[in-house]
């Protein structure tokens, strides 16, 4: 279909924009009631945002992120994210910083939103000893968005069931059965995962912001605070990232016993597909590779002990 549409050879969208475009088709041609979208990059200028009746809009913490495209400020982000925003949406954000959340506000006004909320802190659903022992069982990524996601899931559910109570109120900090039952088999490969291979556990979290890497850094030290085993970081950024701010976190909370530094080339497999294909050259893959080894040298050397590293 896209091949069709073509005005020239080579005539082909970037990869993150075909599969935004495959998946309207699927979404149109299943003719699917509810769809949960997720943005590439900041909002107002992304290529999901063409959805003219957005109900139900969330808008997460915000960190510092691919500033190259977005802006090198908070406010300016928030504005960014914010443009997701349509006439009559509901809008939610767990933004703290008081001059993002004005801006948020400020793009409600703008966008004719239906209602704007702030959602709780996730740590005032615990009020009781038995919400302590559910809260230990959570993982990681529901306790960051948990409260979040709850109240953009029963907006979405009110507006498009009959038989859901309006009395879930934002701020009354409330866990129902149903939410419970969500977050305890919440996942997110990538995200504070953990997986047995072989006779070693490997712990997996894409972060890349400095915000996430606290998170992960914080999580790994959490969960292998008992184990004796040695303590390996593997360690892969891509494009412009300080790698030496980013490494600088898990440095803090955990001392490794080895340390790795790898490229982006994730297999010997010659074969060339879309979603491995890699911009940068094996060459320049290898330097950024190398100035994260020696970002990480620096670190170790005001350290009593130097981790290994290769």
């Amino acid at each position: 279909m896209v091949q069709d549409a073509q005005d020239f050879e080579n005539d082909m969208p970037a990869y993150f924009n075909f599969l935004t475009t495959s998946a309207f088709h699927v979404f149109l041609d299943e003719k699917v009631d509810v769809v949960i979208l997720e943005v590439g990059i900041g909002g107002e200028f992304d290529c999901t945002n063409i959805v003219p009746n957005t109900k139900t809009a969330g808008i997460t913490s915000l960190g510092l992120e691919q500033t190259n495209c977005l802006s090198k400020t908070l406010k300016e982000i928030a504005w960014q994210k914010a443009g997701i925003i349509k006439p009559g949406s509901t809008v939610y954000t767990s933004v703290v910083r008081e001059e993002c959340i004005e801006i948020i506000r400020d793009r409600c006004k703008e966008k004719r939103a239906a209602h704007f909320h702030t959602v709780p802190d996730f740590e005032s659903y615990f009020q009781n000893e038995k919400d302590l022992k559910l809260k230990e069982s959570l993982s990681n990524v529901s306790l960051l968005n948990g409260s979040l996601t709850m109240h953009l899931s029963l907006n979405c559910l009110r507006q498009n069931r009959k038989d859901m109570s309006d009395e879930y109120s934002v701020n009354t900090p409330y866990l129902t059965q149903q939410a419970v039952k969500g977050l305890l088999n919440c996942h997110w490969l990538g995200r504070c995962q953990k997986i047995k291979y072989f006779n070693f556990y490997v712990h997996l979290h894409g972060a890349h912001t400095l915000e996430s890497m606290q998170i992960c850094a914080g999580w790994f030290s959490q969960t292998s605070r008992y184990s004796r085993n040695s303590k390996i970081l593997i360690f892969n950024t891509t494009g412009h990232r300080d790698s030496k701010k980013l490494l600088k976190i898990p440095k803090s909370f955990t001392v490794f016993h080895l340390v790795c530094f790898v490229s982006n080339i994730t297999t010997n497999c010659a074969a060339d597909t879309p979603d491995t294909k890699h911009v940068d050259t094996q060459t320049e893959q290898l330097e950024r590779v190398k100035v994260q080894a020696s970002n990480w040298d620096h670190l170790c050397m005001d350290a009593p002990k130097c981790d290994n590293f290769f």
